[in-house]
């Protein structure tokens, strides 16, 4: 595994370019190995994967390259919609983009995946598309059914590579694994960890290659992003990928407080501190700051925060997080450990729930489709008092993770 390098210099942080970046510089460059662009009288026709937390310059990267001239036909969106703003799992329907006039064929309505007939009328797909380095973010997997698609209509696919904000190193990788045989869900089509320090396009060079997809891929990569690099070292502007995700801080931990989705807390969704606090009108939050100071969790500091919450006329009694060294944050260790203090610390008031979405409408088994792995679960949900951090160590390991991947790193 890669080891931590020291923090650059600010003049050195500024190099990094982005797919769309370079593929903007020198777009026939990137499009000559498409011989049907090229072709005399055939006027081109090219779909694009992308939402508003994909930016290229000052805007969205779709209005860049369509004002490149890119022949842009069809928009397609992830959960979220096109604009990166609908709530979590709410079904998107297709639309029409006001922007540039395309129509927008959502990957996360009544299908998760685009029509033949569709992808037939295509010469090329591109992906620009911002993930967050966690299973249960959804865009992943939006792109795999692209993926699919694509390769049953013989549709090329170009991804436009983004960084991870979490950072690339091995080191930084957190289990758990899910169970082999295990169904797979739209929080986790494949066997990945819940934080897996690829790239989207080191992922799906691996996704083709372990699905044994006949498509003819091609990724457009990065420009002097390492894998030492989380979001800040870059000095780029974080835009949020979605409305849960306002900052790179609620990214980073993102993995593990998600897990407070399955229970009757709060994660702060809606507010500024999404991911980064939780709560419920039951918790003493000074009470539960203390025990969690007590952890000395690393990268960490917490303190009681009443929190102003959407809907609510008065604020909600919590735990702040605030980040203070990102290299160090270990987030799904750090989730696993608050569910088993919130369960030992509030087990009259803490209670389990039903998470729904347009995926998995009844919610059920909300926290085995975020975790993939009954033995955690278990343990959870019937004998917390005994978790100690041996197990937790032990589900946050992803055996043989860092070997599967290696021919399909990109990066340094």
């Amino acid at each position: 595994m890669a080891s931590h390098r020291p923090e650059q210099s600010e003049d050195s942080r500024a190099t990094v370019r982005f797919g769309v970046d370079r593929f903007l510089a020198a777009p026939d460059t990137f499009l000559a190995p498409f011989g049907r662009l090229h072709s005399p009288g055939v006027k081109p026709r090219i779909g694009f994967l992308t939402h508003d937390g994909a930016r290229a310059g000052s805007g969205p990267s779709r209005l860049a390259l369509f004002n490149a001239g890119i022949p842009l036909v069809r928009l397609f969106s992830p959960e979220h919609g096109l604009f990166a703003t609908a709530p979590d799992g709410v079904s998107v329907p297709d639309a029409s983009d006001p922007e540039t006039g395309l129509p927008v064929t959502s990957l996360y309505g009544p299908a998760l995946r685009p029509e033949a007939r569709v992808l037939q009328d295509l010469d090329l797909v591109l992906v620009d598309i911002q993930d967050v380095g966690a299973r249960f973010y959804t865009y992943l997997w939006s792109v795999t059914h692209l993926m699919e698609a694509c390769a049953e209509t013989g549709t090329p696919l170009m991804i436009l590579d983004r960084p991870n904000p979490l950072g690339g190193e091995g080191a930084w990788v957190e289990g758990p694994l899910p169970d082999p045989g295990s169904p797979a869900t739209f929080l986790g089509r494949w066997p990945i960890p819940v934080r897996h320090s690829l790239t989207l396009g080191e992922m799906v060079r691996l996704v083709r290659a372990e699905m044994d997809l006949s498509l003819d891929l091609r990724v457009v990569p990065l420009e002097g992003w390492r894998r030492d690099m989380t979001w800040p070292a870059m000095a780029v502007p974080f835009h949020p990928p979605s409305p849960g995700i306002p900052s790179f801080e609620s990214a980073l931990l993102y993995p593990g407080l998600a897990l407070l989705e399955a229970t009757n807390l709060h994660e702060g969704r809606g507010t500024r501190l999404a991911f980064q606090w939780f709560g419920a009108r039951w918790m003493d939050g000074e009470k539960t700051s203390e025990i969690i100071s007590q952890l000395g969790l690393p990268g960490l500091r917490s303190k009681s925060l009443l929190l102003p919450l959407p809907g609510h006329d008065s604020p909600c009694p919590g735990v702040s997080l605030e980040v203070t060294e990102p290299e160090v944050v270990r987030p799904v260790a750090l989730g696993l450990r608050l569910l088993t203090v919130l369960l030992t610390l509030w087990p009259d008031q803490f209670t389990w729930a039903p998470y729904p979405t347009a995926v998995n409408p009844s919610g059920k088994d909300h926290l085995f489709r975020l975790l993939g792995t009954a033995e955690a679960v278990d343990a959870l949900e019937r004998i917390p008092g005994t978790i100690g951090e041996a197990e937790i160590k032990g589900w946050t390991e992803a055996p043989g993770w860092w070997d599967r991947v290696a021919p399909h790193l990109l990066y340094e």
